[in-house]
């Protein structure tokens, strides 16, 4: 939390991170930030969300905007990824549930979907992408187990029924979660520099390269074919562990016996 002083006195508390946020308070931060029309705009509405009318009263418009904007660089400054699922059950027409924290239930396969729709939405900005992403990372309720099929349906849902706040606050989640993973599975997910220097790891050179990787590496998983969608159906963090020590060894074995021509 942040401790928000006015004449030297702690007046009020503001979460530093987004895994301290309740999902109301989320909600109304990227309301906030979707309608401001600048930074400093959105840090005022911010923090008069959480001072009483005496206080605000108490500050001039330049004190206030200073206060405001001293919290919003504290805030930039301390950036962890949101990681917990603040929406795991949304009612729209229909039932939807949504992923573990830290996407921990999710299969390796629809992790390849998530992640082509993403690349797709940041490449394009069409909504389109971003509708199907959380359709895929939701499910209807009374799904026994994730329905590929089901997407299309799940995500007209999500077009004309979710608030836009809370699409963004989902994008901001799956974001987050595969910040974590990328940092926890170094090896399997290098920056790009590091890429370079070992042929036995993944890269994502583009969304093709990405699907093609993925798939290369159920395969060499399943060890045969008749087992591929059985790995696709896997725990993203089973496969991606087993990855990881196939690379740890490679690179070992290179160490100790160096690399053949």
């Amino acid at each position: 939390m942040i401790n928000v002083k006015v004449g030297g006195k702690v007046v009020t508390s503001i979460p530093a991170y987004f895994n301290e946020f309740s999902a109301q308070e989320l909600l109304v931060y990227f309301e906030l930030l979707t309608q401001a029309k600048t930074r400093a705009d959105f840090a005022c509405a911010w923090l008069i969300n959480f001072l009483n009318h005496e206080i605000i009263a108490s500050l001039t418009k330049y004190e206030l905007a200073d206060l405001a904007m001293t919290i919003y660089r504290n805030m930039q400054s301390l950036r962890k990824p949101l990681t917990a699922n603040k929406f795991p059950k949304i009612t729209l027409s229909k039932k939807l549930v949504g992923p573990a924290d830290y996407l921990g239930n999710i299969s390796f396969g629809r992790y390849i979907e998530l992640e082509e729709q993403y690349w797709l939405y940041l490449k394009t900005q069409n909504a389109k992408h971003l509708h199907t992403l959380i359709a895929i990372l939701y499910t209807f309720s009374n799904e026994r187990q994730y329905d590929n099929s089901l997407v299309p349906e799940r995500a007209n849902l999500i077009e004309n029924e979710m608030n836009e706040a809370q699409k963004l606050i989902i994008f901001e989640f799956y974001a987050g979660c595969r910040e974590h993973i990328t940092e926890r599975f170094e090896r399997v997910f290098p920056k790009k520099n590091q890429a370079k220097k070992s042929k036995n790891r993944m890269t994502f050179l583009s969304i093709q390269k990405m699907k093609e990787t993925f798939n290369k590496v159920m395969v060499d998983f399943a060890g045969t074919p008749d087992r591929k969608p059985e790995i696709y159906n896997t725990n993203l963090y089973t496969v991606l562990e087993f990855v990881d020590r196939q690379i740890e060894k490679n690179e070992e074995l290179q160490r100790l016996y160096g690399t053949h021509k």
